[in-house]
């Protein structure tokens, strides 16, 4: 079982952190919590938290993670069979096989694996000049879980997701043509460009704030065919404002027209995409009646998770609007409530005073 937030609290302060509820804050504040479910996470949440003094976006924390768990290895004489880079190397490699392959078991050469038939030999997707003890010090590096029934895999997807988005960047700095990029992401249906499903995770890595001509195609296909990808993967908090602009606008215009809307997402990608900057351009979708209401409730809950106090007067409007729905108002009055000023709530009561018949969960 992962662990909880006293006990990740109780083991930060037996590490040395003076206040260990600072440093939880410090895990809320970066939807970082991921990263602490195991005690060896704690740890490693503890070094960054030593060498910075604070805690960083996803992006940051994930690469120190990913450094240090590939470096972090009992045996000296096994790490010195496998450097640094060569362990980079080789976890990129394996991170980008389990992808492309849709498998996250890797077999143990030497172990009786019951589910072996369908599990990746390490060997066969490493360079044929890694011999059998370095594929094995590589695969006792911590990135890896212990082994289970003769096989082993990532510890975690999102490990395995950037490192394979990684691998494909190495590619393409090393003039791989963008033509081979789409074919690998995309696969064509009735004439159009479409993400595959499996490679969402990783293309929602590649669009950077980088100027590079193939990352500004790519982002030009994401925002056509799948815009929603960064609702859910990746690091939204690592995307150019104009991007983020440009992804809420091709999300309304994509579902334009519909009254019936389903976009999955996910809290911390929610809260990473939020940002100050954003709120005129929300409050502009919220105040739109041609916005479908399933796609306003998520524009919601984007301002209740990003704690975008600008938008709570929209929200307010919402609430005191005849013709919005007790649904929509619901989740209204939760930003009211989360986000708003104490004169935002006083106003909201007196709003929900008007009110003739409010629903149960309105009144909850």
């Amino acid at each position: 079982m992962p662990l909880d937030r006293s006990r990740v609290e109780r083991f930060a302060k037996q590490l040395g952190v003076r206040d260990p509820e600072k440093f939880g804050e410090a895990i809320d504040d970066n939807e970082a919590w991921d990263f602490a479910r195991r005690p060896l996470d704690v740890v490693d949440l503890h070094k960054y938290w030593n060498v910075h003094g604070r805690l960083d976006g996803l992006t940051q924390l994930l690469e120190f993670s990913v450094t240090t768990l590939l470096a972090e290895v009992e045996n000296k004489a096994e790490q010195d069979r496998v450097s640094p880079a060569e362990a980079r190397e080789g976890a990129e490699l394996l991170a980008a096989a389990t992808v492309l392959c849709r498998q996250v078991s890797f077999v143990i050469e030497d172990g009786r694996a019951i589910n072996a038939p369908v599990a990746l030999s390490p060997q066969q997707v490493l360079p044929s000049s890694w011999r059998a003890v370095k594929v094995r010090a590589l695969l006792d590096r911590a990135i890896f879980d212990s082994a289970s029934y003769g096989c082993l895999l990532f510890h975690h997807r999102r490990h395995a997701e950037y490192l394979a988005a990684m691998w494909l960047e190495r590619l393409m700095a090393a003039n791989c043509p963008l033509e081979a990029l789409e074919e690998v992401l995309f696969a064509t249906i009735d004439g159009q460009p479409t993400l595959r499903p499996s490679l969402e995770p990783v293309a929602a890595w590649l669009v950077k704030g980088t100027n590079e001509p193939w990352r500004q195609r790519l982002a030009r296909h994401l925002l056509e065919s799948a815009p929603d990808i960064h609702l859910r993967w990746g690091d939204p908090a690592a995307l150019p404002l104009s991007y983020r602009r440009d992804l809420l606008a091709a999300i309304v215009c994509r579902f334009a027209g519909r009254s019936l809307v389903r976009v999955p997402w996910n809290r911390d990608a929610l809260a990473r995409l939020a940002t100050p900057e954003l709120a005129d351009d929300i409050n502009g979708y919220l105040r739109d009646r041609a916005v479908a209401e399933d796609l306003k409730v998520d524009f919601l809950m984007l301002v209740c998770y990003g704690k975008l106090r600008a938008c709570a007067p929209v929200a307010l409007e919402l609430l005191a609007d005849q013709d919005a729905s007790d649904r929509l108002k619901t989740y209204a009055a939760t930003v009211v409530r989360d986000v708003g000023t104490r004169e935002h709530r006083q106003q909201a009561a007196t709003i929900f005073e008007r009110l003739k018949k409010p629903s149960d969960t309105l009144i909850v």
